[in-house]
C-alpha cells in the first residue's frame, strides 16, 4: 500500500533519515564518507510477483544489484503517491535512495497515444514537483540490452 511522503516522514526519519534541503540523507554522515548500504538483502523479483512488466522487474534487478554493490541504500517499488496540482495523484514507479539524495524513475517502454498525452502532463507536473523538492526523475527504457535514462528534473 502506498502513501504520502512527508519531509517530517517518521518512519525515514526512524531508519536514521534526516532531511537535508529536501534530500534524505543517512543521519551524521555526509556522502563523501561512503555511507553503508543496508545489510539485508532482497530477494529477486519474479514472474506473478506485482510487477507491471518485464521491464519494471528487470530494472528492479539492476537496482538490487547496485544495492548489493553498495552502489546505493535502498531502492522501493510504487511507494508513494504524491499529490500534484489539479487533484493529479502521481505514483513513481521506482524510489532509489543513493548519498546525492533520492530519485525517482518512470519504466514505460510504450504509451498508446491516449496514454502519452496523459501521462506526458502528469510526467511534466511530477518533474516540476521533484525540481521543487530537490528530488531527481528519470524516464527510463531499455535499448539494445542498456538502460537509458531521460533526466525529467
Amino acid at each position: 500500500m502506498s502513501r504520502m511522503l512527508h519531509l517530517n516522514d517518521p518512519d525515514l526519519i526512524a531508519a536514521g533519515l534526516v532531511n537535508v534541503g529536501g534530500k534524505w540523507l543517512a543521519r551524521g554522515a555526509a556522502a563523501e564518507r561512503g555511507l553503508s548500504p543496508a545489510l539485508t538483502t532482497k530477494a529477486p523479483p519474479e514472474p506473478n510477483d506485482g510487477y507491471d512488466s518485464n521491464l519494471e522487474r528487470e530494472f528492479a534487478r539492476s537496482l538490487e544489484a547496485e544495492r548489493v554493490a553498495g552502489l546505493l541504500f535502498h531502492w522501493e517499488r510504487e511507494p508513494l503517491t504524491i499529490r500534484l496540482p489539479g487533484g493529479i495523484r502521481y505514483k513513481p514507479d521506482f524510489l532509489v535512495l543513493r548519498s546525492d539524495g533520492l530519485t525517482f524513475y518512470e519504466t514505460k517502454p510504450n504509451f498508446t497515444q491516449k496514454e502519452a498525452r496523459v501521462g506526458e502532463v502528469k510526467l511534466k507536473l511530477a518533474a516540476e514537483w521533484c525540481r521543487k523538492w530537490g528530488i531527481h526523475l528519470y524516464r527510463t527504457t531499455r535499448v539494445d540490452g542498456a538502460w537509458m535514462h531521460e533526466e525529467l528534473s
